[in-house]
């Protein structure tokens, strides 16, 4: 490499060639490689709680394949939305209108399939 005169570019230079005496090493548990997304993790937080109840009761092999898979496959999806899907249509208020517990659901269905759509997911 050549000589870099700005004091910035230098920096960068030299954490690029791992001469930075003063920059502290990543702890394990912080790297990158060292943590794997599930599909779970990839839920928005809020949503957590309400699929692994629903999981846990209706289908807990997909909420354990779900806390290991980086990705589902089509038929867990399907699955997700089954199960998701059942439990929404037993939380309608008056007038069919989605109780608080059934907007939730929805939300959380509609988070998994934004997150993971069909043309993004593999056969199983």
């Amino acid at each position: 490499m050549s000589p870099v005169r700005d004091p910035d570019r230098q920096m960068i230079q030299k954490r690029l060639m791992g001469s930075m005496v003063d920059t502290p090493p990543i702890p394990p548990g912080d790297r990158l490689e060292a943590r794997m997304s599930t599909v779970m993790d990839s839920l928005p937080e809020q949503f957590r709680p309400i699929v692994t109840s629903l999981l846990e009761k209706h289908d807990p092999e997909l909420l354990a394949a779900f806390q290991a898979q980086e990705k589902p496959t089509l038929d867990q999806q399907e699955a997700m939305i089954d199960v998701l899907g059942d439990a929404f249509t037993e939380h309608f208020g008056p007038g069919h209108e989605p109780t608080e517990q059934g907007k939730l659901i929805d939300d959380a269905l509609g988070a998994f399939l934004t997150r993971w759509p069909s043309e993004d997911l593999a056969e199983s």
